[in-house]
């Protein structure tokens, strides 16, 4: 069992989870796998419990998800998704506009969303993860495997055409 650590693929860097996770280091199972995606990894140690990967394909995303105890994310539909299906516990934290980690703030209405649904566990800004760490390894004992469909898929759906609509009209 381990902790998986997961920043995405945007192309904006994601220091602000990666400085919270070293700061709560001690409360993850080990070993912990950061994909870092295109956040640099300077200042944080490498040792024997923390393994480094800047992106993996596809299919061994899945499968480290689903050998892990805990998932830490950013607020991606896709890595959120994953993880229900799989059972998994995550905790997030949305990529902000405010601080440049993403152009606009759909992260946080979605992660929002499901918070309120109790799927998973939110972590706005780095004081909060310790806590919302203990919080989703509580739930994950009380929850079993969940398949992400229904009123979580049309939340999504209504999410990603409203930014579309934003976006298409800002072009």
């Amino acid at each position: 069992m381990r902790t998986f650590v997961t920043v995405g693929n945007a192309l904006q860097p994601f220091e602000r989870l990666l400085k919270a996770v070293c700061e709560c280091f001690e409360l993850l199972e080990k070993p912990v796998v950061v994909q870092h995606g295109n956040t640099p990894v300077r200042g944080i140690s490498n040792n024997s419990e923390i393994v480094f990967k800047d992106f993996f394909p596809r299919q061994q995303f899945r499968e480290t998800i689903a050998k892990s105890k805990l998932i830490i994310s950013h607020g991606g539909e896709g890595t959120i998704i994953q993880a229900l299906a799989a059972g998994k516990p995550i905790v997030v934290m949305p990529r902000l506009k405010r601080y440049g980690e993403m152009v606009d703030d759909h992260q946080l209405e979605l992660c929002r969303e499901f918070d309120r649904q109790g799927r998973l566990v939110m972590a706005m800004e780095p004081e909060d993860l310790p806590g919302a760490i203990a919080r989703a390894l509580q739930l994950a004992a009380k929850r079993r495997k969940e398949p992400v469909s229904g009123k979580a898929l049309d939340t999504i759906a209504g999410l990603l055409r409203r930014y579309a609509r934003q976006f298409d009209g800002h072009k």
